[in-house]
């Protein structure tokens, strides 16, 4: 028999049918990484955060899937880096008690982290944001921490204090920077 791990996957790798394209892996449940948020730097990662928790698709792989994701994460180019995460288990699928053992604490499941300094924040392509929208559809995850990345890689300095100045409430400032973001990800021109 194979020797499996587990992958908890946060971004294009939620997405079955972008998963079942790299590998044989096998989607044995959700759950979430404590202690982490999402941050695009045009790739998604994560980065650490003791209020925050990331949403996660956990999937059964084999040693060989696991070569395969190394080489499309990039990891020998020192793009990404594995680490061994514990996660907060929220469902199961009907088969994953065949493939991997549960207790009350979570399981440890490998994840791919951006290295530090490697990329700055910045947009995703519509092709990716769409394909790990589309996984949180799927998966019926609550976007907020999807949508929360991607208002993030917007500059934070001047434009909020001539927001501000123009009375514009904070709840308001929010509206224009999701709308802002959205836009660039659709590629909108005026």
């Amino acid at each position: 028999m194979t020797s499996r791990k587990l992958v908890a996957s946060y971004g294009i790798n939620m997405n079955s049918k972008e998963m079942k394209r790299k590998t044989k892996g096998v989607i044995v449940g959700l759950g979430f990484i404590e202690g982490f948020e999402l941050e695009f730097r045009t790739f998604l990662t994560i980065k650490r955060n003791s209020e925050s928790k990331v949403p996660v698709v956990i999937w059964s792989i084999s040693e060989e899937d696991e070569r395969r994701l190394d080489e499309f994460e990039f990891v020998n180019n020192g793009l990404f880096q594995k680490e061994i995460l514990k996660i907060k288990v929220a469902a199961l699928t009907e088969h994953a008690d065949q493939l991997i053992e549960v207790n009350s604490e979570g399981v440890f499941a490998l994840a791919y982290i951006m290295n530090d300094g490697v990329e700055p924040v910045g947009q995703p392509t519509l092709e990716a944001y769409n394909l790990i929208f589309s996984a949180y559809i799927q998966n019926g995850i609550d976007i907020t921490p999807l949508a929360t990345a991607l208002i993030k890689t917007w500059p934070k300095y001047d434009e909020l204090e001539l927001m501000k100045l123009a009375g514009y409430t904070e709840e308001e400032m929010k509206v224009v920077f999701m709308s802002l973001a959205l836009k660039s990800i659709l590629n909108i021109k005026n």
